[in-house]
């Protein structure tokens, strides 16, 4: 046990380097299945013709062209489309989201926080929207939106 804590607090101080290193040496391996993230693959699995670069576009504008993660102010890389649930064939509007390339892969780890998060963001945007009426039933519990 002692010696994966200080192979844990090697990697977090060590840095990219550290870890590089020990990939090479065969200490630690989170490739694939080994990763505590691994989906079965799903990440190979090809985007449907319908996720194409007009949606991109249309999200980018929606999202006026800002990365919609948390800290904004530290973002890098090129604007990305991220789908909120992980369904790489849900490309509904109200799923997709702008980010840019460094917090878009923070989204694999502790997915149901980022879901809910981004879900929020969402539900924001559409309330603010002056294009749409809310509707609601008689429990005041949100049933639809209908734009004007």
């Amino acid at each position: 046990m002692k010696k994966i804590i200080t192979l844990i607090i090697g990697i977090c101080i060590g840095g990219f380097h550290a870890r590089k290193n020990l990939f090479k040496e065969g200490k630690i391996n989170i490739f694939g299945k080994n990763n505590p993230n691994w989906k079965n693959g799903i990440s190979f699995e090809p985007y449907p013709s319908e996720f194409n670069r007009k949606i991109k576009q249309q999200i980018k504008k929606r999202d006026n062209y800002i990365c919609q993660a948390k800290d904004i102010n530290s973002c890098k890389g090129d604007l990305v489309i991220h789908h909120i649930d992980y369904d790489k064939n849900n490309n509904t509007p109200q799923n997709l989201v702008t980010v840019c390339n460094k917090h878009n892969s923070f989204f694999n780890s502790n997915r149901e926080h980022w879901k809910n998060y981004f879900k929020m963001i969402m539900f924001i945007k559409e309330l603010f929207n002056p294009k749409n009426i809310l509707m609601f039933n008689e429990n005041k519990k949100l049933i639809g939106v209908n734009r004007i």
